[in-house]
């Protein structure tokens, strides 16, 4: 069984939400599950069924508004054919005024 803490959060490598959510080892998971287990020993599913990725940034962002920290957002990880990442330079283009 696969599974990473990240400050307060647990990312759970499951079977996905169409074969029950189980748990499974890394090279069997589809999907992610993001526990969160409070102070006291309490745990709630936060986020079920989504990419390694998606849960990875949950957490992370998470613990970053808890500590009064203001993440900028995650770059596509798709590079286009100009090879940068979509968003920054056409965010930085419609900035300056150029479309």
């Amino acid at each position: 069984m696969f599974t990473m803490i990240v400050g307060r959060f647990q990312i759970v490598a499951t079977s996905g939400v169409e074969n029950g959510s189980v748990r499974v080892g890394k090279s069997e998971a589809l999907a992610y599950d993001v526990i969160d287990r409070d102070k006291r020993g309490n745990a709630r599913a936060e986020k079920i069924g989504v990419p390694f990725d998606d849960a990875w940034f949950y957490c992370v962002r998470r613990q970053a508004n808890a500590q009064g920290v203001a993440l900028l957002h995650r770059p596509n990880p798709i590079k286009t054919k100009l090879g940068h990442w979509p968003g920054f330079f056409s965010s930085a283009r419609n900035m300056a005024g150029a479309v």
